[in-house]
């Protein structure tokens, strides 16, 4: 049997890996697009990229099902790692919905490349 893992575990990692990245990848005067789920942390990659001077502006929220009939064997053990990571701050939902955020981010035009 595989390990579980929580919905949005690998996103963290995902999101995590684009901010460590993004100044590498994106222009000064660039934008990047970014779909966030709440169950990953999104105050955390707007705190960290407005620190570094993008401008971030949160296009639309959507709200959505956490997939528990993918985890239904797991279900309980499911929603109570996300219920560890909700009181920790690093997710937000509400019984079996999160929100997923369609973030933008712009890039100040005299940045530097790093």
């Amino acid at each position: 049997m595989k390990p579980l893992s929580w919905p949005g575990g690998a996103a963290v990692h995902l999101y995590d890996a684009v901010v460590a990245q993004v100044d590498a990848l994106l222009a000064p005067g660039g934008t990047l697009l970014m779909a966030h789920s709440s169950l990953s942390d999104v105050p955390r990659t707007i705190k960290e990229l407005t620190a570094r001077g993008y401008k971030s502006t949160t296009l639309k929220i959507f709200e959505m099902d956490i997939p528990l009939l993918a985890y239904a064997e797991h279900k309980d053990t499911m929603l109570g790692l996300l219920k560890e990571q909700q009181e920790a701050g690093r997710a937000e939902f509400d019984g079996s919905r999160f929100t997923v955020h369609a973030l933008m981010f712009q890039r100040p035009l005299n940045a530097t490349r790093r």
